[in-house]
């Protein structure tokens, strides 16, 4: 199933008018002309060191998806604002000033305050938030969006990622419009950035994360879009969740944001719904139960509703706004004025507001209301006496979905407001009668949660498998894959084959999982195979399983026995292979660069190198295809559905193209007809009777983004990935029905139907299993979990040779893994840490852990929320010491860890179930990394981003003193220590080496240029072993040249080094490799195929002069170069005029690296002046000139 990029916007809200065709707000693209799209070549890498003023770059946009350049022109404490270069000269340098000023004074710590922090440092381990000022649309013109948030760019294996933390604004808008509506359309694309992390790594349902935004304008600018709220206020039956307009997203579900904070919890309570990782309507419940409330969302929606009838809080604070106190309900509503009074099928939908009327009131009054569909109803009453105190009284139902409330005393010239709603689309029924009626009322009605399954799943006993990458190893060679093992999952797609005992194949991005279903309502895991690329799709055919794995191609899988899945050709030539389907004897495959290709599944097998028969040239990237009665429907994410037929002279003959977002979709026929009903963000029917000309039909909406559709028994199954599953009927095409929903963990991705049971691929949420026997009300079984993402590790070696690795897995948690041999291992046990955020269930949901270290029988875990403190014989929480933000390190010393927080700070943990905090320090920069020097005086280094390598004395280690210090070009990203050495790791170079034998005063030794963003380096020996974003790479230390490297990483974050082996913790598993310091060739093991080619860098000087270092500096300054061969060398430094100020030989140099040192004097000895300077090397015919800035 391909990965839908969700993009949050905020339409154009100025003096009241709103232009635009709502249709935009789902498919941005589809409805616009086609415009020329370049699709990315790779994946953009994040930028290597802090970004400076005048610096350009390439960066995807994403409205509409294409490439553009831009240059920085200004930078603060926590934005860069670039201007697209073919706009330039609409954005003065001052402007872009004044935005970085507002943004940092102003809209980031206000909604930060309201919401919590963004991912910090964030994918590119860089503080600051990038936002791009570009012509949004590509319609030169300030019409439609005025920004968007794309959480593509927060994914690293997306395509067309920008790997950072980043904003887009319009600039026609920023011309156009008011400074106060630009900043405000501002701090609502910040508030879907936080909210996004907050979620854990996902957006809300539609209407709560532009209600959320929108509330958070309010309450940083006092904006409020009054056109919205008129207009929601004007319809209030319209579904809340469902309705997908304009007026529901920024006026309803802001007036209910705005509701909750003013009457159930104030700033605790919206933090606690954004820091849920529960959506939706659940979502708030969760945020209810940890505040302490009794209510729950349906009574918190009357209530609510109650307030937008009248707003007035003059008898009652909870029946209006303190912050908004003109605007109510306008809409026209029944009323009633004679008795009895009845009327029947009554339309409601799931969370709308039906109001009634009651006036000309008899002294006692019984109202009976009785829904006649699936769902509950929910419904109260307020009594408007004449000069009196209001009465709200809220009904009570059975479980018959009956109610009834009996009103005494009233006065004639009052009047009684029955309101209605309900979590499921159904018709009601309502009786007023004015006397003492018998109405049946049974059993009365409980809440019962829906988030929670029956059963929940860990997966256990993975063990490692061969590495994908065998090679035939060289002299020099020394990293040897060896083996690797799965620990955590992202589930795409799922497909169901097999007859006596079927199987579940699910489609994982780490490889293809296999599961029993011999037990059908509890899948077991029996059968796996790692894949080299992204699985994102599996189809099935007898005995062999196709698998389309983005770079790596599509993948034939012998899968006769699905315990022992083998790999047993693969075909290649693909960018990134996306989708495979199968027909008549054919595989289709779908890929970003090549289109649809069709090959003869028998040559698949039979030739050596099989070529495709047909192909279909899309205009776009393609996404789903599906093959009926032999048409042939493909869509793109450019023009939408194409139908074909194939050609009896080869190829296709194309026959139409459908305007929509084809993310699935199923066909079906009737007697006269034939449907296409289609996952298209929401649901939409397409009547593709004549192919020629097909017409689309309903669209349906739905609460989050609709991504894969089943069809079965007139009944439409679809997954939504912020909302789980939907079951709809269609029996009558052209008046779908909603019958139900059933929410899930994570992102429904994919559905499968067997049965009476829905298997869902739920993305980090797991595969989950429904039961929909009953379709009114599904009821969750089952969840197989296998989320996280491998964060980092620790190793513990036994006198016995054997060793333990814990694993920080996200919010996988604490997982332990024995190992036998250094290279071969199984997971035994998993412990989840929770988060203090309850849910609906009033069960703690899980934090997401970083970092691990282990001592004496104790691991010390780093997570969102803080440090924990873990029993490892006990394997139970021993501690929990919260912190104000994420611990990004941890080290170990005499009893105390020294946490990294944005701060360093210190516990006690001495005696560990007593550990808590004695000290804390802040410092230049934001601590990220810490290491310590356990010689006698001891001394702790901390990596801190924007604020270089700090020194600190802990010879007290319970009060750390800072001693020294180095400033660093970029980023302090790390930081590893050898006798003498630190070797720091530096986004803007790459590694500094530093002699610390004097620890107080740090001292540059060399530089190892590295243009990947370097993330985690040890010492072993005479080598460094750095890992970047791309590699891991062994460098020589004595010479600072690399002699070995391996690329084949995903989202590498950590690595430890044993005597014999290398152990990267890599986004969904644990990669090991064999180390040969030496060089030595050895025997490999694993058997799968691979074209791979060990990457045996020999290392080949060039003529190359580096930037000085540090830059700027005061008062003086070191200059790398390198030399092709040996050379006299000479240096000069020019003043900003050109004029020669200093000049120096340097005498006869050798090929290699070399650093020159200038003490900031010229040619006299008189330091020079703050400024810009110049310097040059000039060796034999290489001449090169740099430029530098002293600072006084």
């Amino acid at each position: 199933m391909r990965l839908l990029v969700s993009i949050h916007l905020i339409f154009c809200l100025v003096s009241g008018i709103a232009t635009a065709d709502p249709w935009l707000c789902g498919t941005p693209l589809l409805h616009q002309e086609p415009l020329v799209q370049h699709p990315p070549e790779a994946v953009a890498a994040a930028p290597a060191a802090p970004v400076q003023i005048g610096q350009t770059e390439r960066f995807f946009i994403h409205i509409p998806e294409a490439e553009v350049t831009a240059t920085c022109i200004a930078k603060s404490q926590h934005l860069y604002v670039y201007i697209e270069n073919s706009v330039r000269d609409m954005l003065t340098n001052a402007e872009a000033v004044a935005i970085a000023r507002e943004f940092d004074t102003r809209i980031y710590p206000n909604v930060r305050k309201w919401m919590g922090t963004e991912w910090k440092p964030g994918i590119d381990r860089d503080n600051h938030i990038t936002l791009l000022m570009h012509d949004v649309g590509m319609n030169g013109s300030g019409l439609e969006y005025g920004g968007y948030f794309a959480p593509a760019d927060q994914l690293p294996t997306v395509p067309n990622s920008n790997r950072r933390e980043m904003l887009y604004m319009d600039i026609f808008q920023f011309k156009e419009r008011s400074r106060h509506t630009f900043y405000s359309s501002l701090a609502h694309e910040f508030a879907h950035l936080i909210n996004w992390f907050q979620n854990g790594g996902t957006t809300d349902q539609r209407w709560l994360e532009e209600g959320t935004a929108s509330f958070v304008e309010w309450a940083v600018y006092g904006n409020v879009h009054t056109l919205f709220v008129d207009g929601y206020l004007k319809n209030p039956d319209v579904s809340l969740a469902y309705a997908n307009t304009w007026d529901v997203y920024y006026g309803g579900a802001f007036l209910l944001m705005l509701y909750l904070y003013e009457h159930y919890g104030g700033p605790d309570l919206i933090r606690g719904i954004i820091g849920t990782d529960t959506l939706g309507e659940q979502g708030i419940d969760a945020a209810l139960a940890g505040s302490g409330s009794s209510e729950r969302f349906p009574e918190v929606f009357l209530n609510w509703g109650l307030a937008n009838w009248g707003n007035t809080q003059a008898q009652d604070k909870k029946l209006g706004y303190t912050a908004l106190r003109d605007r109510k309900v306008t809409a026209g509503v029944p009323r009633v004025f004679s008795y009895p009074s009845e009327a029947n099928n009554i339309q409601i939908d799931q969370w709308s507001t039906h109001y009634i009327r009651f006036g000309n009131l008899p002294e006692t009054l019984d109202i009976s209301v009785t829904g006649t569909g699936s769902g509950n109803l929910y419904a109260t009453t307020l009594y408007l006496p004449p000069n009196r105190q209001s009465v709200v009284t809220p009904i009570s139902f059975d479980t018959k979905n009956r109610g009834r409330v009996r009103s005494e005393g009233l006065q004639r010239n009052g009047e009684i407001v029955l309101l209605v709603t309900a979590d499921a689309p159904q018709m009601f029924n309502y009786a007023a009668v004015d006397m003492r009626a018998d109405f049946e009322v049974g059993a009365p009605r409980e809440w019962t949660s829906d988030t929670v399954p029956d059963v929940v799943t860990d997966a256990l006993g993975n063990r490692t498998q061969p590495s994908l990458f065998p090679m035939n190893l060289k002299p020099g060679t020394q990293l040897e894959p060896m083996t690797q093992i799965h620990l955590a999952s992202d589930y795409t797609d799922v497909i169901i084959s097999g007859t006596d005992i079927p199987y579940l194949y699910a489609a994982s991005n780490w490889g293809l999982e296999i599961f029993s279903l011999a037990e059908p309502t509890k899948p077991v895991r029996i059968g796996e195979i790692a894949t080299p690329g992204q699985a994102r799709s599996v189809v099935i055919d007898a005995d062999t399983a196709y698998v389309a794995d983005g770079a790596a191609g599509v993948h034939v899988i012998d899968i006769a026995v699905p315990t022992n899945p083998n790999v047993v050709k693969t075909l290649g030539g693909f960018t990134d292979a996306r989708k495979v389907q199968i027909a008549d004897g054919n595989l289709y495959v779908l890929g970003r660069e090549r289109g649809m290709l069709v090959y003869n599944q028998k040559n698949v097998h039979d030739a050596q190198t099989p070529r495709p028969r047909r192909f279909f040239r899309t205009g776009g990237t393609p996404i789903n295809i599906v093959i009926h009665n032999d048409i042939v429907y493909l869509s793109d994410d450019r023009h939408g559905v194409y139908i074909l037929e194939p050609s009896p002279f080869g190829n296709f003959d194309f026959r139409s193209v459908v305007p929509i977002l084809g993310a699935a979709y199923e066909i079906q026929e009737t007697a006269d007809a034939a449907y296409a009903y289609v996952a298209s963000g929401n649901l939409t029917l397409v009547d593709v009777t004549d192919i020629q000309n097909p017409e689309t039909g309903f669209r349906l909406n739905t609460p989050g983004f609709a991504t894969s559709i089943q069809l079965l028994n007139d009944t439409v199954y679809l997954a939504d990935q912020q909302t789980g599953l939907h079951i709809i009927n269609v029996h009558n095409p052209q008046q779908p029905r909603r019958i139900s929903s059933q929410p899930t963990f994570g992102n429904a991705t994919d559905v499968v139907i067997r049965e009476t049971l829905a298997y869902i691929a739920d993305g980090k949420g797991g595969i989950q299993t429904i039961d929909i026997s009953a379709l009114e009300s599904p009821k969750w079984l089952h969840r197989y979990a296998f989320g996280g993402t491998v964060y980092g590790l620790d190793v513990v070696e036994t006198m016995e040779g054997e060793r333990t690795v814990y694993v920080a897995n996200g919010v996988g948690g604490l997982r332990t893994l024995e190992f036998t041999t250094p290279y071969h291992g199984t997971l035994t046990r998993n412990l989840s840490l929770p988060a203090d955020t309850l849910t609906s269930n009033e069960q703690f949901e899980k934090t997401s852990c970083t970092k691990v270290r282990v001592q004496d029988g104790y691991a010390f875990v780093a997570a969102e929320t803080g440090l924990f403190v873990v029993d490892l014989a006990g394997h139970t929480i021993a501690a929990h010491i919260p912190t104000a933000a994420p611990v990004s390190d941890i080290a170990l010393h005499q009893g105390y860890a020294y946490l990294c927080a944005e701060s360093l700070i210190v516990v006690d943990s001495r005696v560990p179930q007593q550990s808590r905090i004695v000290f804390k320090r802040d410092m230049d920069g934001s601590a990220y990394r810490v290491v310590v020097d356990t010689a006698s005086p001891s001394y702790a280094y901390v990596a801190a981003l924007e604020g270089g390598l700090h020194v600190f004395d802990i010879t007290e280690p319970s009060v750390p003193r800072p001693v020294g210090g180095y400033a660093t070009q970029g980023n302090a990203t790390g930081v590893t220590l050898a006798p003498d050495r630190a070797y720091l790791l530096d986004s803007g170079i790459g590694v500094a080496v530093l002699d610390v034998s004097a620890p107080r005063e740090p001292k540059l030794r060399g530089v190892y240029e590295n243009e990947a963003l370097p993330i985690d380096a040890q010492v072993g020996g005479d080598y460094l072993y750095l890992l970047d974003t791309e590699s891991v790479q062994l460098i020589d230390t004595r010479t600072l040249t690399v002699t070995s490297r391996f690329r084949e990483l995903r989202f590498p974050s950590e690595l430890k080094l044993t005597d014999t082996a290398l152990y990267i913790a890599d986004l969904y598993q644990l990669r090991i490799f064999r180390v040969h310091p030496e060089g030595y060739s050895l025997a490999v093991e694993g058997t799968l195929p691979s074209d791979w080619i060990p990457d045996v860098v020999k290392s080949t000087p060039v003529n190359r002069l580096s930037q000085n270092f540090p830059n700027p500096f005061n008062p003086e300054t070191w200059i790398p170069y390198q030399l092709a061969s040996d050379v006299n060398v000479s240096l000069y430094i020019y003043d900003a005029q050109g004029r020669r100020i200093y000049a120096k030989t340097l005498g006869y140099r050798k090929a290699g690296s070399h650093i020159a040192y200038w003490d900031g004097r010229n040619a006299v000895g008189e330091t020079v002046a703050s400024g810009i300077y110049f310097y040059s090397i000039h060796a034999g015919d290489f001449h090169a000139t740099r430029k530098m800035l002293i600072r006084r």
